[in-house]
């Protein structure tokens, strides 16, 4: 009973093998062939960020921003291309080129990391947000330093020696 039972292991082995070879090559084919002709919505999207580097080109910060719209982020227009960013990022890329940083937008995925254009900074500014005169001055304030922490850090230096 035993013999028998290696016996047709021993044939179906054969089989099985011939069955795996075909397997291997037939997957990736078509695997790749429905990558070639899906839809590129159905694919896996990109991260975006804007990175900023030092003078010495070494990473300092980066933002993300979005590929489609999310509450609380706003149109704007990098490489030609729409994102949704936050109030604060539009800030940011002024205050990094301000200290002399560079700024560019990229793109990554499981593997790589692109660049898709340079100084965003002068892509979009604060101006370009459509946003109200109360809100534009409240962003700028906070772009100077003279948001609610920091003018409550200032209230209390000048309180300092009272007692």
């Amino acid at each position: 009973m035993r013999r028998n039972r290696l016996s047709t292991r021993r044939e179906i082995q054969p089989h099985r093998c011939k069955l795996l070879a075909v397997m291997a090559v037939m997957v990736p084919l078509f695997t790749a062939s429905d990558l070639a002709t899906a839809d590129p919505m159905s694919l896996p999207t990109d991260d975006f960020y804007i990175r900023s580097t030092n003078r010495q080109g070494q990473f300092h910060a980066y933002h993300q921003i979005l590929s489609e719209p999310q509450k609380g982020f706003i149109e704007a227009q990098y490489c030609d291309r729409t994102f949704w960013v936050a109030k604060d990022t539009v800030i940011w890329t002024q205050n990094e080129a301000e200290a002399g940083r560079k700024l560019v937008v990229e793109a990554n995925d499981l593997n790589e990391r692109r660049v898709l254009c340079e100084d965003p900074q002068t892509q979009v500014t604060l101006d370009d947000l459509g946003l109200n005169d109360l809100e534009l001055a409240r962003l700028r304030q906070a772009k100077d330093g003279v948001g609610g922490g920091n003018r409550l850090k200032i209230i209390g230096e000048a309180f300092k020696g009272f007692k």
